[in-house]
């Protein structure tokens, strides 16, 4: 009997995605609002950017959170919803 080699026994899996790239979560636009989750403390936050952004008055803002908090999601699914002038990006999210 000879042995399997370990090629045979073992397959590796693709390398998951641990860190969201801004640059594709804005290219992916479709997928980035739909996975995005709209809490009510963050609805509220989307809404005062939103808010401003339309009124044209100039206003910063600092986002701060630990690691893997989801500040890169956040701001490519504001940068996604900012950008989208056809009005289709806002029907994939769970905003409304």
């Amino acid at each position: 009997m000879t042995l399997a080699s370990l090629q045979e026994l073992i397959r590796l899996k693709e390398r998951p995605e641990t860190t969201l790239s801004l640059e594709t979560a804005i290219q992916q636009r479709e997928q980035t609002v739909a996975r995005y989750r709209f809490t009510p403390s963050i609805r509220d936050y989307f809404a005062g950017i939103l808010s401003l952004a339309t009124s044209d008055r100039g206003q910063g803002y600092w986002v701060q959170a630990e690691y893997g908090a989801g500040k890169t999601h956040f701001l490519a699914t504001l940068a996604v919803l900012l950008s989208d002038r056809k009005g289709t990006d806002w029907s994939t999210g769970t905003m409304r």
